[in-house]
């Protein structure tokens, strides 16, 4: 199943991944707190995201030590993304691990030609509260971009930096 930025925005309210794609076949979801943002996880066709291949642009980014991927490690990782590709089934990968549930692949933003910045604020309940912002530099000579993100997540006890940059 394909999901290009269009979707991914009207669905994206500051949520972590996990609780974006649980509209996808085969796709559950859940988090040790119940609440969108802190450490959520993915299941795909009722196995963990320890047995799936996650990539981003085609670069594995499973950590080594289990295999999975930590969506709380990347604070508005949603507005990273142009598009999000989830495959089914048993595969192996020319990229790090072999899935044996599937494959969640991201493609990251798209560069554009000309500078610009995005800040987006948001709260809700509990306390909850995220600032993200972008900044893209559009071309400096001979074709070379640059693409940045910083968010900080906030919750009752919960607080969550990071960075992004490519």
């Amino acid at each position: 199943r394909d999901m290009p930025r269009a979707e991914i925005e009207a669905r994206n309210h500051g949520q972590e991944m996990p609780f974006l794609l649980q509209q996808v076949p085969s796709v559950t979801q859940y988090s040790d707190s119940g609440a969108p943002a802190g450490y959520s996880y993915i299941y795909l066709r009722g196995i963990p995201q320890t047995r799936m291949n996650v990539t981003i642009d085609g670069m594995p980014i499973n950590e080594p030590e289990d295999s999975a991927f930590y969506f709380s490690n990347f604070g508005d990782f949603a507005n990273a993304v142009d598009s999000i590709q989830v495959q089914r089934g048993v595969g192996t990968s020319s990229v790090g691990a072999a899935s044996f549930v599937g494959s969640v692949n991201f493609a990251s933003a798209a560069f554009t030609d000309k500078p610009g910045a995005t800040v987006r604020i948001g709260g809700g309940s509990f306390g909850s509260q995220r600032l993200s912002a972008t900044l893209n530099s559009g071309q400096l000579g001979h074709g070379f971009r640059l693409y940045g993100q910083a968010a900080l997540q906030e919750s009752d006890g919960f607080r969550h930096n990071s960075g992004n940059s490519q």
